[in-house]
């Protein structure tokens, strides 16, 4: 549905994992932002931050594939559009847990999952998708 890059700068690389703790820390401030503002249709400031070129701390949102409907920024239209059409076509209440992966280096998680990778599973929110109000407001065209 959409990926996530954080960066964090410091001063050299023998502080590479207060970097990575800075960019673990970018992307919890983004998605923190975006949970709040799942209604909205805009990316949050936060999840925006990052910008090519420089060195400074920050996260990008980039959400998979471009979709044509109105609200398209919105992320619980994005994820209505995948359940109520997609996944659960027939069904009108849809309950959706919203979760993240974090990877990276050492500091980025605390679970090992292979060498030098690092994840943490993190749940952002709940909600549940009434589909049939989606579909009549035609979030499937």
């Amino acid at each position: 549905m959409g990926s996530l890059l954080g960066r964090g700068s410091c001063a050299n690389s023998i502080q590479a994992n207060k970097c990575r703790q800075a960019a673990r820390a970018e992307i919890g401030k983004c998605l923190s932002q975006l949970w709040t503002e799942r209604n909205a249709n805009k990316i949050p400031s936060s999840c925006s931050s990052l910008v090519s070129g420089s060195s400074r701390n920050g996260a990008r949102l980039t959400y998979d594939g471009i979709l044509g409907f109105e609200q398209s920024q919105r992320l619980t239209a994005r994820a209505a559009r995948y359940l109520c059409c997609n996944m659960r076509p027939n069904e009108n209440e849809v309950p959706a847990r919203f979760d993240a992966v974090i990877t990276g280096d050492e500091k980025c998680g605390s679970v090992k999952t292979g060498n030098n990778r690092y994840q943490d599973d993190v749940e952002v929110g709940q909600v549940t998708f009434h589909c049939d109000l989606w579909r009549d407001n035609g979030i499937c065209n």
